[in-house]
């Protein structure tokens, strides 16, 4: 096949108008039209929209769709192309990054931020020395020094020569007066976060640390141990990293793993753990407005035994109570985690006498829906505290689609909210949990509703959840789909999202 010539300045909106002709006069069995489908994508009887936007990128010489438009984006102006750079950047897409530099090479020469991504040190050097101010200039969505964006840079490791570039730059900077306890301008994330937790780079993570990066920032030793990066870890440690600290979030690094992960089924997360535990993490400080201790959350959360075993081995205490009184024993079997129970019993904890609504969020734990129907009443469900009513969240989240089923027999209210004002929605949606997002939307989830923190909705999440990876195996085009399907739109609060399959059912959906 021919590729065809795109214009000096491309528009999207006619090359999307052309994929929608094409798809029209393909349904219409225009014999051009389906022989040029099938060169591209074989026979078919019918031809999605986004289908006819590969063979249209093809066809223009462009492996995908999202070839196409990064190649739009580069060509519609440098500050344009600067801006989709750098959110591909952020998205971890370098190909991406790198289709909208090949577009629009001249963004080297207007962006310091792009040649710090790409370790380009004498562009640097030249705009350092044009503007020695441009080191703590920022650009970008969310917005970033130069030092932030090439700590998250997606080139990281892609070749020796890659990697030396970034340390000379990150050395430039730094000797510039980059602030070394950068953070972007929307999270508040810093930068040895980047290379600490998005990623190992030890290297750069060091010079940061000399600089006077703060190894105790919230974030880094959380994310290091959850990805267990052991260089990195070793590093903080190394700088005198706070292994106990609460921070902003309330809750320490052990705390964050247990709570958010169900730690013996990912290694990394489990080894991270116990490193965190073999270099004198504390099991017993207490986190969150509950005053939980790490065994409290791995109770409440039932993981596997062997976890509650090993916190007891160092030195966790099975009888310690939560500010509202529960022990890990009552959390556990709250929960339906008998097995954990079981552990927490036979090293000492002294069963309790379950209330009504103890006994209602015990089975609805255990994911029996039927039982949770037959024993579930007014009354006890109006007894549930807030903090019991998120456990249909929770199960949301973890993908416990049996659970979800079970508190929504029992009547626990759809649209219930954790402590951040995210609901199951938001939870099903950040993690692709497409079967469970389509439940709650069956059940009547409002999509409409905003978490406290970021104000985003389920929608914003599921966007936020498809650039970061926050669920390897999401499913997250399915996910978004549901809730457009829905009647679900993102706004001016909800992140913008850069990953390429997401942005097809978007712009699919824009365009019915």
């Amino acid at each position: 096949m021919s590729a065809r010539n795109l214009p000096g300045r491309p528009d999207l909106e006619h090359l999307k108008r052309q994929a929608k002709a094409l798809r029209q006069a393909f349904l219409e069995g225009d014999a051009e039209a389906v022989a040029r489908v099938q060169a591209v994508v074989g026979a078919k009887a019918d031809l999605k929209l986004t289908e006819a936007q590969r063979v249209i990128a093809r066809e223009y010489g462009f492996r995908s769709w999202a070839q196409l438009r990064a190649h739009v984006a580069g060509s519609r102006g440098v500050g344009d192309a600067v801006d989709g750079f750098l959110r591909l950047v952020l998205a971890g897409e370098g190909s991406g990054a790198l289709s909208v530099l090949e577009a629009e090479p001249r963004i080297v020469e207007a962006s310091v931020h792009v040649a710090a991504v790409l370790g380009l040190e004498t562009a640097v050097r030249r705009h350092v020395a044009g503007d020695p101010a441009v080191v703590n200039s920022r650009s970008g969505t969310p917005s970033g020094e130069p030092l932030l964006w090439l700590c998250y840079s997606p080139f990281h490791g892609e070749s020796a020569d890659r990697d030396d570039g970034l340390a000379a730059v990150a050395r430039v900077l730094l000797d510039a007066g980059a602030d070394p306890n950068t953070k972007d301008g929307h999270y508040h994330v810093p930068a040895l976060y980047a290379v600490t937790g998005v990623r190992n780079v030890p290297r750069i993570a060091r010079m940061l640390l000399e600089a006077g990066a703060s190894p105790t920032d919230g974030e880094s030793v959380f994310h290091a141990a959850e990805r267990f990066h052991e260089e990195s870890l070793e590093l903080l440690l190394e700088y005198g990293v706070d292994l106990n600290f609460t921070g902003d979030w309330g809750n320490t690094a052990l705390h964050f793993l247990l709570n958010w992960w169900d730690v013996a089924s990912d290694g990394r997360v489990e080894e991270g753990l116990r490193w965190l535990l073999d270099h004198g993490a504390d099991p017993d400080v207490r986190s969150g407005r509950e005053q939980e201790s790490a065994l409290h959350a791995a109770a409440r959360r039932g993981q596997q035994p062997e976890i509650v075993r090993l916190l007891i081995r160092h030195g966790a205490d099975v009888d310690a109570r939560r500010a509202d009184g529960r022990t890990a024993w009552l959390l556990a079997m709250r929960g339906g985690f008998d097995a954990v129970a079981a552990v927490l019993a036979e090293a000492g904890a002294v069963p309790e006498m379950l209330s009504p609504a103890d006994t209602l969020l015990a089975v609805c734990g255990r994911g029996d829906t039927a039982g949770a129907s037959r024993i579930a009443s007014t009354d006890t469900v109006a007894s549930l505290e807030p903090a019991d009513l998120r456990l249909l969240p929770e199960a949301a989240s973890r993908g416990r689609f049996d659970v979800v089923s079970a508190c929504l027999a029992a009547g626990f209210p759809v649209d219930t909210t954790d402590a951040s004002g995210a609901s199951a929605l938001h939870h099903a949606a950040i993690r692709g949990r497409a079967p469970i997002v389509r439940e709650l939307l069956r059940r009547g989830a409002d999509f409409r509703i905003r978490d406290t923190e970021h104000t985003a909705s389920p929608l914003g999440w599921a966007c936020f959840g498809a650039d970061i990876g926050f669920e390897a195996d999401g499913v997250y085009e399915a996910s978004v789909r549901a809730l457009l399907d829905a009647g679900a739109r993102l706004s001016a609060e909800d992140h913008v999202p850069a990953h390429a399959g997401v942005l097809d059912v978007l712009r699919s959906v824009a365009d019915r």
